[in-house]
């Protein structure tokens, strides 16, 4: 996860059913951007929170993890059958 921040220090949370349980994850902060690395299991509802030192936050809301497929090509684009 990443963001912009002026802030001196950012830490996030997970929390929600079937979701790691992660609190006061620290970022790190990098040309007034934010990183952190959170890691997660299979599935869940999971809410996210980002806040920094100054009070401000950010959430997500139902997040699930888990493996992402991506397909390409052209509409109607098929292989040609072979006799």
């Amino acid at each position: 996860m990443y963001g912009p921040t002026t802030a001196s220090s950012v830490t996030v949370s997970v929390s929600g059913a079937g979701c790691p349980k992660l609190q006061g994850v620290k970022a790190t902060i990098f040309n007034k951007t934010w990183t952190a690395k959170v890691p997660g299991a299979k599935g869940g509802d999971c809410m996210i929170v980002a806040t920094d030192d100054k009070g401000n936050s950010a959430n997500i809301s139902h997040v699930t993890y888990g493996d992402v497929w991506y397909c390409g090509g052209k509409s109607g684009s098929r292989p040609q059958a072979i006799h």
